[in-house]
Order: C-alpha cells, then sequence, then structure tokens
C-alpha cells in the first residue's frame, strides 16, 4: 500500500516538516516517488515512522532513535508497552494497533486488544486506547464506501469484542436512565454506538439498541411504547441524505423534549439545528458529561 505524506502525518502524528527534517537530518527513511515527484512510502517505512514516533512521545530524543536499527526500534516499543506510564502505554498501544491492522495481522490485533482490556479493563481501554486509535485512522468518523479494507478490518475485529464485552454487562432493567441508541436512515457505521453502548451500560443505565439505519418513524414508535428518558445517535454525513440535519430537527420536537445526544465531527453537528433538548458531543467525553447531567 502507498502512503502519501499527509497520510503519514495522520497515522503518526509527525508533521510533514518535522518528517522532511528527519529524513534529511538523520536518513530516517527513504522515501520512493512517483513518476510527477510525489514522494510516499511503503507498509514497511510507514509502520517504522509510527513506532519512531512511539518513542519520541515516550521522551526518547531523534538522535538517538534514528541510530537504531528496526529490530532495536521495535524492541524499545515493546519494552515500553509492558512498563512504560500509562499514557506512553496508550499511546505506544495506539500506534501498535495502527500497525497490526495495516498487516492484517488479526492474531496480533486482538493479542493487542486484550493487553488493552488487561491493562486499562475495557470502559478506560475504550476512552484511553479504543477511541483515539478509531478516530486516528478515521474507522470512527467513516463511512463504509470510503472506508479502506484494513480499516473495515479493525473495525470488525473491535466490533466482536465489543459485543462479547457488552455481554457481560448486567441489563440494568430498573435503572433510573434508559438510553435509546440509534443510527438515522442510511447510515451504517456502527462502531460508535457499539462503544457508547457499552459505555452506557458500564454507567448502570439501561439500553435500548436499535442499531443502524432506523427510520425515524421507529424512532418514535419505540419512544412512545418504551420510553427512554434519553436519545443518541451518531451522524456522519450521508452524501445521499442531505436532509439528515432536518430530520433530526423534526425528530426532536416529537419525543417529549426528551435529551437527544448526536455525535459525531464538529463540521457535521455544526449543520444541525439548536434546539434546546438536542446536545452535540464531538469526544466521548463529551457524550457521558451529557448523559450524567441531563
Amino acid at each position: 500500500m502507498k502512503y502519501e505524506i499527509n497520510d503519514i502525518e495522520r497515522l503518526t502524528g509527525i508533521k510533514a516538516h518535522t518528517l522532511r527534517i528527519w529524513e534529511k537530518r538523520y536518513s530516517l527513511v527513504a522515501p520512493h516517488r512517483t513518476q510527477t515527484n510525489i514522494r510516499f512510502y511503503d507498509d514497511a517505512q510507514a509502520k517504522k515512522l509510527m513506532n519512531v514516533c512511539t518513542l519520541v512521545n515516550a521522551g526518547k530524543k531523534i538522535s538517538k532513535i534514528a541510530k537504531l536499527s528496526d529490530r532495536d526500534i521495535d524492541a524499545e516499543v515493546y519494552l515500553l508497552q509492558i512498563s512504560g506510564s500509562e499514557q506512553n502505554v496508550s499511546a505506544a498501544m495506539i500506534l501498535q494497533l495502527t500497525t497490526a491492522m495495516l498487516d492484517f495481522d488479526q492474531d496480533k490485533f486482538e493479542t493487542l486488544l486484550d493487553k488493552v482490556i488487561d491493562r486499562f479493563g475495557v470502559r478506560d481501554g475504550i476512552v484511553k486506547v479504543i477511541y483515539p486509535f478509531l478516530e486516528n485512522v478515521g474507522v470512527l468518523w467513516s463511512t463504509n464506501e470510503s472506508m479502506p479494507a484494513q480499516e473495515h478490518f479493525a473495525s470488525c475485529l473491535i466490533r466482536n469484542k465489543l459485543i462479547v464485552e457488552t455481554e457481560k454487562l448486567p441489563k440494568n432493567d430498573d435503572a433510573k436512565k434508559v438510553v435509546l441508541l440509534f443510527l438515522p436512515p442510511n447510515e451504517y457505521h456502527e462502531i460508535g454506538l457499539l462503544l457508547t453502548n457499552y459505555m452506557v451500560r458500564s454507567m448502570q443505565m439501561k439500553t435500548i439498541y436499535l442499531g443502524a439505519a432506523v427510520p425515524f418513524e421507529n424512532v418514535i414508535t419505540t419512544c412512545e411504547r418504551l420510553h427512554p428518558t434519553h436519545l443518541v445517535s451518531f451522524f456522519i454525513m450521508h452524501k445521499k441524505r442531505m436532509d439528515i440535519p432536518a430530520e433530526f430537527a423534526a425528530l426532536s420536537k416529537q419525543i417529549d423534549n426528551k435529551p437527544m445526544i448526536i455525535c459525531g465531527r464538529q463540521e457535521m453537528l455544526s449543520q444541525l439545528s439548536s434546539r434546546t433538548n438536542v446536545h452535540t458531543a464531538e469526544s466521548i467525553d463529551t457524550l457521558v458529561q451529557h448523559l450524567t447531567t441531563t
């Protein structure tokens, strides 16, 4: 697979300007060039740069890292995963999940997920590793049509893990707060909703999980029959449904002013009409705050 410099910046957090300096000063990697002289990187180079970024984030000097062999860099990253500070461990795990994704390495990816849960627990693992990983690689806010195969691969493995772990939680049938979770019509990317379902259940709230691509009339019917206290949805601007913001606004009028929390990227959320019972959340922390305070 080919990665342009903007892809490397997204995957590693290394600014393009910094990467060019490292290449020139330390000969860290030698990017390939297209016939039109546009630089690109292969899988091995992308993975090396992610490992380098992990070590830099942990406080190691790039000048020293550049002198290490690829094997030594791998060994340093491994040590960081098992003995580093919580912040460094979470950063290392995020980048290691990314490299496993790029390799389609299912065993490594699933092993890393288990390590995340063993180190942080499921709930903190979601907040500190899984959610940031999904944001970094674009899985959380992508649509299925545009998602590369490797991101599909990662999304499905995380989805399976979340379903298994969620089933271990109590149903919270007597909870005071009941949260209805759904995706609007033509939205099928369910990973964010599954993450939220686990988080809500772990907060001793009851959930009603409707899943992907739910017609708004079905949401209204469910509200009338089951009386949820809150609604949560994800809005990721499907190209065929430019009227979704207006439909959310119309829905908010028909649910007896129940708090409705819409998650997504800021450029998507800004299109939603402002209503007193509609809250927007760009992060899992904001989502949890709305659920606990409304």
